[in-house]
């Protein structure tokens, strides 16, 4: 896997895709699927986007650049059943709901677990200082477990901080970059 490697120069014009410009841009390239996770990912400095999402019998996984949204690889493998998500909330409404427990937070994980007993949406947001993760029903959105530990900041490159994620839900991205 070739990952988009984060440039340590970066100039200060060059923003972090938000969950919310990742989400628009799997979208795009996986339409009539049903995403059960976007999560920001590093392997040894470089960040990008991964996201899964289903469509009947057929799981697809993307990597996306973490400040332009250009695919960096696809995948797909069969699934051994058709998965059935009616009822559920759609990655929307409970990437929203995550947001707005944490608004001054950037959310960095969110993945639906459809295998247990009652399913969840586990989403992580981030500040500087703390890691907040929540396990949200699947179908309610209501909170079933919290848990809040402290993190390194020094864990993401000063880049990530600098260039300021945002979960400003009108920030623009280019979707289409050249």
């Amino acid at each position: 896997l070739v990952l988009a490697k984060l440039e340590k120069s970066m100039d200060n014009e060059t923003p972090f895709l938000t969950m919310d410009a990742a989400l628009k841009r799997v979208e795009l390239e996986l339409p009539d699927t049903q995403i059960t996770q976007i999560a920001l990912e590093e392997d040894d400095q470089f960040l990008f986007f991964k996201a899964e999402a289903i469509k009947d019998q057929t799981e697809y996984t993307i990597y996306l650049h973490n400040t332009t949204g250009n695919v960096i690889k696809k995948d797909e493998k069969s699934l051994k059943k058709a998965v059935n998500l009616t009822g559920y909330l759609s990655f929307q409404e409970a990437m929203n709901k995550a947001m707005q427990l944490r608004p001054d937070c950037y959310l960095v994980d969110l993945d639906l677990d459809y295998d247990e007993k009652i399913p969840y949406y586990e989403a992580k947001l981030i500040d500087k200082q703390q890691a907040y993760q929540y396990k949200l029903n699947a179908k309610t959105g209501d909170i079933i477990e919290q848990e809040t530990d402290s993190i390194d900041w020094q864990d993401y490159p000063m880049s990530f901080w600098n260039n300021g994620p945002s979960n400003v839900p009108n920030q623009t991205v280019n979707m289409n970059p050249s």
